[in-house]
């Protein structure tokens, strides 16, 4: 899921103040809409209050009161509102092939967007499918041969922004919201995995996803956070960016943890980094091919006999095969910045 030229690269399946949002159903699509609490699987959403730094840990419990359930109007349309002095909202549905589904919210000039949707199916959502329109009819996405399989920037105005979903297979969905307050870069979200033995914190400019993509990890992931700033990837030769946290009780692979493992190029330690008194080895390797490249860079070490491993997952393509002067050379020390500052929220208990 990123946004790229598409005759060079094939995607990667994937306020303070209250809004309103109305969900228009087309007639082909059968859809059941419901408004979520924050997720309670590994794919947690828990609004924190917004700081220049993350928050504390841990917070296990939501501070937003759940929005009340949609209310279907005659004409087929729902209203949903955010829960007082809410900044996001999750909504639920079910879509069928071929069909779409279109949401409209209201939202100032300036404020941060995101909009990001998790498919139930164990896919990435389909690439190309999401589409963001203001009243206006300024299109945000897709744009100049860009697909959308998210979105997140600074609105161009105050309006309604009409938000289209079309899916060529019948999917079950969840599409995450966010509206930061004026004013605010970010907002940031808590998480804990189902047995507590971590806590993180990361911003909007991520969102929980299943990860399709290549091997680049030692054992699956537990949370995938997909870096998700438009600004990055268009127009750049950025293509996909994971934040991936991953755990293993097997004893080969506790008694392994921290040795390099090569996934289509070689695995060099760094050295040690401590990240809130637990000591990490770090690694770097990468690959290339067919004009793509792949850098991951690992943390790893053992904790009441648990392997940890946090993945960073950058896949770019090399700029010199960009027809067009147009596509730049995405910040990568910004990306990195982005990535170090989840890094640094990373808690074991």
């Amino acid at each position: 899921m990123r946004f790229k030229p598409l005759s060079l690269f094939l995607v990667f399946l994937i306020s303070a103040c209250t809004f309103q949002m109305e969900v228009i159903s087309t007639p082909t699509a059968k859809l059941t809409e419901e408004v979520l609490p924050p997720f309670e699987t590994a794919t947690s959403f828990v609004s924190t209050e917004l700081s220049a730094t993350p928050p504390p840990f841990p917070t296990f419990t939501p501070t937003a009161t759940p929005a009340p359930l949609p209310t279907v109007q005659p004409s087929g349309a729902y209203t949903i509102q955010f829960p007082p002095n809410g900044t996001w909202q999750d909504v639920a549905g079910e879509i069928a092939a071929g069909a779409s589904r279109t949401y409209v919210l209201s939202a100032a000039k300036d404020q941060i967007m995101s909009v990001s949707v998790f498919a139930d199916n164990n896919t990435q959502w389909h690439a190309s499918d999401l589409e963001i329109k203001g009243e206006n009819g300024a299109v945000l996405c897709p744009t100049a041969g860009y697909t959308c399989p998210f979105w997140r920037g600074s609105l161009p105005a105050t309006q309604k922004y009409f938000i289209k979903l079309t899916s060529p297979v019948a999917d079950k969905f969840k599409i995450h919201v966010v509206i930061n307050p004026p004013g605010k870069a970010k907002q940031y979200f808590d998480y804990a995995d189902p047995q507590r033995n971590f806590s993180l914190s990361y911003s909007d400019e991520f969102a929980p996803v299943h990860y399709l993509g290549a091997e680049g990890s030692k054992f699956p992931p537990q949370l995938v956070l997909e870096y998700i700033d438009t600004p990055q990837y268009v127009p750049t030769n950025l293509i996909e960016a994971y934040f991936i946290v991953g755990t293993s009780t097997d004893a080969e692979a506790v008694s392994t943890c921290t040795q390099p493992l090569s996934f289509g190029g070689p695995e060099t330690i760094v050295g040690d980094e401590t990240i809130n008194g637990a000591t990490f080895t770090k690694s770097e390797g990468g690959g290339v091919g067919a004009g793509n490249i792949y850098q991951q860079i690992y943390y790893r070490t053992v904790y009441n006999e648990t392997c940890y491993e946090i993945t960073y997952f950058i896949h770019y393509g090399n700029i010199g095969n960009y027809a067009s002067d147009e596509v730049k050379e995405f910040d990568h020390e910004a990306l990195l910045e982005s990535f170090d500052e989840t890094l640094s929220t990373f808690v074991l208990k």
